[in-house]
């Protein structure tokens, strides 16, 4: 049994596809998620993995040159029915040999990469909190909106 968090789909050899190495195959991956608006903040090579890293919208994605395989790990808040898109999107690009789902990440206060469970108990926190806190924020606008006297304000 797949554990959830480490999903491996067809290779493109299973696929019957078999593509010599591709210098451009960063700006393929690029191009394919900017096709379908997925925004690319930054890429860069990191020289001592031997592979790529790119951060877009709601996931990190690592190409490792070698075994020209890609590692995508979401943010925690992206939904399932888009990750499983953003999946299929990339499967299209035939130089790709394998496709692998990392754990899911997220930032926590001090700004530090979280990754696994943890992220999503950090999410959950996060999700009650701004909830609570727009709560509030509509109450108080109900009650100046619907205060009788909008002349006077006493604290």
């Amino acid at each position: 049994m797949l554990s959830p968090h480490r999903v491996l789909l067809l290779t493109n050899k299973q696929r019957g596809f078999f593509m010599a190495p591709n210098k451009n195959i960063i700006n393929k991956i690029i191009g394919k998620l900017t096709e379908y608006g997925i925004q690319v903040h930054k890429y860069y090579r990191v020289e001592s993995k031997n592979h790529y890293l790119i951060w877009a919208d709601y996931m990190a994605i690592a190409y490792k040159i070698p075994e020209k395989s890609l590692s995508v790990a979401f943010h925690a808040a992206t939904k399932p029915d888009d990750s499983a898109t953003i999946i299929l999107v990339l499967n299209q690009i035939e130089e790709i040999d394998t496709i692998e789902v990392a754990e899911p990440f997220i930032h926590d206060e001090d700004s530090k990469v979280v990754c696994g469970r943890q992220a999503y108990v950090i999410y959950e926190r996060k999700k009650a909190k701004e909830t609570i806190q727009d709560f509030i924020s509509k109450r108080a606008m109900e009650q100046i909106l619907y205060e009788k006297d909008s002349t006077t304000f006493h604290c």
